[in-house]
């Protein structure tokens, strides 16, 4: 072999292990660009408020707890998920303020609880994460309705007093029927 023909060789060579590496660093670099200099921080989630309110003002009977109260203006229902993209975490966040429901209380008793919220109207910071949050993953076309229903009744005695926060977890799933991949046998 002639010399330059050895030197043509080995600059094809050259230009496609370049090419190779440039592939391999913006495959791997440019998510890690993406998801740590470019994405906003994932909003913070959900909490009740700490400040203290008083449902009653001084010299007045506080409403008694018992009755059917209603989802107020400004509920949301979020999904909060940590993704992966070409080994990068994120933390992915949706939101939607159409939600209803009520809840009804009986003495000291919750005894019926049901909310809906329109998962189509679900949406993150990222158009792409969107459409597959509406597509493949809901199909919000079939199942356009996230619900929660009550499945016991929860004791809420003895009644806290004003600005006191306890948690009390209910007894039923959140309920989002979509249909689901089997996961590959391993």
């Amino acid at each position: 072999m002639s010399s330059t023909s050895t030197s043509w060789y080995r600059r094809i060579r050259n230009c496609a292990l370049g090419l190779v590496t440039i592939a391999v660093v913006v495959v791997v670099g440019g998510p890690c660009v993406y998801l740590h200099f470019i994405e906003a921080p994932a909003p913070a989630q959900l909490a009740l408020a700490t400040t203290v309110l008083p449902t009653t003002v001084p010299g007045t009977v506080s409403a008694p707890l018992a009755g059917t109260w209603k989802i107020g203006t400004g509920s949301i229902v979020r999904y909060r998920v940590k993704e992966t993209l070409f080994g990068q975490s994120a933390t992915a966040v949706g939101t939607t303020n159409t939600v209803t429901g009520s809840l009804t209380i009986v003495g000291t008793q919750l005894t019926k609880a049901s909310f809906a919220a329109d998962m189509t109207t679900v949406k993150s910071d990222q158009s792409q994460r969107n459409a597959q949050f509406q597509g493949r993953i809901m199909d919000t076309a079939k199942y356009p309705t996230g619900t929660f229903t009550l499945t016991s009744p929860i004791d809420l005695a003895p009644i806290p007093t004003d600005g006191t926060q306890r948690p009390t977890p209910p007894t039923a799933p959140w309920n989002c029927t979509a249909p689901r991949t089997p996961s590959p046998s391993r």
